[in-house]
């Protein structure tokens, strides 16, 4: 089971109010945080698997990368206080490197966040989370540009895989984007590019 997160935030200079706010939000929402496995095909006859970050955006639906389950044969995802649920692929952008899973319907799921409105801007400040192998992580960030369709990140703390799929939230608790996969600059796809999947998903 994913345990409580550890709140890292000294990637930013925040006042202490805005620290305290961050903590609120990431402690309301870590459990919409999921861990992703799936089971690939092999040539060998052994089982190879892909592991990533992933956030609930709707009843029964949760966004990923891409390139963590577009081969697989078998896809599951871990919830903090909920367990392992079996999923499978439903919508993908292959230009943004998304995916959208659908989950068997289950009344115990998290509540997904509401998605923003709005474009996240440059100078705000956003709540990455990552699922780690048994923790959610959890390090402010801020825009610091808009890239075309995605907008680029900053921060002290290097963004690793454990936080590529994982949400980026505002300080209100509203989905802001998805942290994307990045060897250089950190950089992210906004909340418009999850609910177009979504879109695409349900009728």
């Amino acid at each position: 089971m994913i345990p409580a997160l550890a709140l890292i935030v000294s990637a930013v200079v925040l006042p202490p109010d805005a620290k305290t706010q961050l903590k609120l939000v990431a402690d309301k929402l870590f459990s919409t945080v999921a861990q992703v496995r799936a089971i690939l095909p092999s040539d060998e006859g052994r089982e190879r698997e892909s592991i990533g970050s992933g956030v609930m955006v709707a009843p029964g639906l949760a966004v990923t990368t891409l390139h963590t389950v577009v081969q697989a044969r078998q896809i599951e995802a871990f919830l903090p206080e909920h367990g392992n649920v079996e999923a499978r692929l439903v919508a993908s952008d292959p230009d943004l490197d998304l995916a959208l899973l659908r989950f068997a319907a289950d009344p115990a799921m998290p509540p997904p966040a509401p998605l923003a409105a709005d474009e996240p801007a440059p100078g705000d400040v956003l709540i990455a989370m990552g699922a780690g192998d048994e923790e959610v992580t959890v390090i402010g960030v801020t825009v610091s540009a808009a890239r075309g369709k995605l907008f680029a990140l900053s921060s002290g703390r290097f963004l690793d895989s454990r936080y590529w799929g994982g949400p980026l939230y505002d300080s209100t608790g509203h989905l802001a984007g998805v942290s994307l996969t990045a060897i250089g600059e950190p950089r992210g796809a906004p909340a418009s590019a999850v609910r177009a999947l979504i879109d695409r998903a349900v009728p």
